[in-house]
């Protein structure tokens, strides 16, 4: 331990390293003693953190990394996860370890191209950022330091991503919200150090960053539609960060929008600048306000609740009814305080966006359910309506009675 202590040491004094990485668990030899006074590797720490504010007026400016850290230990260094991305946004910043193959060049795997695509690394490095992390990737070298054909690939595709969207991914930082999606209210823990990539992104997962006063929204796939809509920049959302001016999609420009109460539209082009994903820089009018007040949301909730109620109905994947007017009546609730203090305001405003968000999520229909008025047989009307999704014409020995499959659903019901 004092042999390894003094080559670390030597290491920092002769070569001034950016970065030490450590691969143990928190530090070298951690939990391997119980003499207080080995303390070897906070004896690295320290002195590296001491060199560094020498030369940088009194300012470490370098990174220790670790592995399975504790609150505590994240003060004082770098969480790395090894080949794996927490669930959730970090506080902190923090690293992901990964690597395009195995961490050692390996001929099969090259023969084989068994390594990530650009497109799996490039969806990483979106995620890992939007949570305040930070990528290292490794690129397996040949005995002779060369990278065989695939690599080469592969970097050049990963490059080819950053050449259009480098902006949205250096100098970032956070936005309100990580991002939305079918991922992002999932559990995906960490299994020891890491080791749990290989998420499977779709067309309906964002991602967010923040830089300056430019939000830049990606989408980790490309959408098969013509249009999107993110949730989180919408008039009442939790997130709302003011009117939006301009939406850039990054190597293609500027693209139509529409800001709604329910979200951002925007326009796909059908030349798309990139394959892996589309990333959009989204600008806000300085001279708006960057939040609403408790009368603008109720305002907006009432426009929302109306078309809701309007829709209502028994029928599977409709509005519930009773639902809708639960929420109405928070609204009409929310009413009493536009006359209160700020604090009660805030709170107001949480409370309805949250109402609205389990509306959203359960304020619809299911098949089979109960008619709570009881007035209507909806297991018969509900069993109709589902056999008429799926509907395909028997097989009449000819066409002559198939038309009745070109009837919309509606009319069927009629």
């Amino acid at each position: 331990m004092q042999k390894f202590q003094n080559r670390v040491l030597q290491c920092i004094n002769k070569y001034n390293p950016d970065m030490i990485y450590f691969d143990d668990t928190v530090l070298p030899f951690y939990g391997a003693t119980t003499n207080p006074n080995d303390q070897y590797s906070l004896n690295i720490l320290q002195h590296y953190y001491n060199h560094s504010a020498s030369q940088h007026d009194g300012v470490p400016q370098v990174v220790v990394t670790g592995k399975i850290l504790e609150e505590r230990h994240k003060q004082a260094m770098l969480w790395d996860v090894e080949r794996g991305i927490p669930d959730r946004c970090q506080e902190l910043p923090w690293q992901t370890c990964t690597c395009i193959g195995g961490w050692h060049y390996s001929k099969s795997e090259g023969d084989n191209n068994q390594y990530k695509p650009a497109e799996q690394v490039i969806r990483m490095l979106v995620d890992i950022v939007s949570k305040n992390g930070n990528l290292l990737l490794s690129i397996p070298v040949r005995g002779n330091g060369s990278i065989d054909n695939n690599e080469k690939r592969i970097v050049a595709g990963i490059k080819a991503w950053m050449d259009i969207n480098g902006e949205s991914i250096y100098g970032t930082r956070p936005w309100k919200v990580y991002g939305e999606g079918p991922l992002f209210d999932s559990a995906n823990p960490l299994n020891a150090q890491g080791f749990n990539e290989g998420i499977n992104y779709s067309a309906e997962d964002v991602r967010y960053v923040v830089r300056h006063d430019t939000v830049f929204a990606t989408i980790m796939c490309w959408p098969s539609r013509s249009d999107f809509t993110f949730e989180s920049l919408g008039k009442i959302s939790p997130y709302y960060a003011g009117q939006v001016k301009s939406v850039r999609l990054l190597g293609y420009g500027e693209v139509g929008f529409e800001q709604s109460v329910d979200g951002l539209q925007v326009i796909l082009p059908s030349t798309k600048p990139n394959e892996i994903a589309p990333v959009f820089a989204i600008a806000f009018d300085p001279d708006a306000a960057n939040s609403l007040s408790l009368g603008e949301v109720i305002e907006f909730y009432e426009q929302k609740v109306n078309e809701l109620a309007e829709q209502a109905s028994n029928n599977t994947g409709k509005p519930n009814a009773m639902k809708v007017a639960a929420f109405l009546q928070q609204i009409n609730d929310a009413k009493s305080l536009l006359a209160g203090s700020e604090e009660e305001q805030a709170a107001t405003i949480a409370r309805l966006h949250s109402a609205y968000t389990i509306l959203k999520q359960n304020g619809f229909n299911p098949a089979g359910t109960p008619d709570e008025v009881g007035k209507t047989d909806v297991t018969l009307d509900y069993l109709i309506e589902r056999s008429l999704r799926g509907i395909r014409a028997p097989d009449y020995g000819d066409d002559s009675q198939a038309v009745h499959c070109q009837y919309t659903h509606e009319q069927v019901c009629r």
